[in-house]
């Protein structure tokens, strides 16, 4: 079990973090890092100031057809 006061010992974020983030990584799926491991897919995910939207596959797990 980890205490809460531990927490401060890891990594917070970075503007990475956020799907796209800085990195415009667009997709959650087997293929992405971090990776889904699962049969769902979260393909093009995009991040505006009103709103977020993304589209999910179910049955693969990938983004590419």
């Amino acid at each position: 079990m980890l205490q809460l006061e531990d927490i401060k010992q890891f990594n917070r974020g970075d503007a990475g973090d956020p799907y796209p983030g800085t990195s415009n990584n667009t997709a959650f799926d087997n293929g992405s890092k971090p990776a889904s491991t699962g049969k769902i897919a979260i393909c093009n995910i995009s991040l505006t100031a009103a709103a977020a939207s993304f589209d999910v596959h179910v049955g693969a797990g990938s983004c590419r057809n």
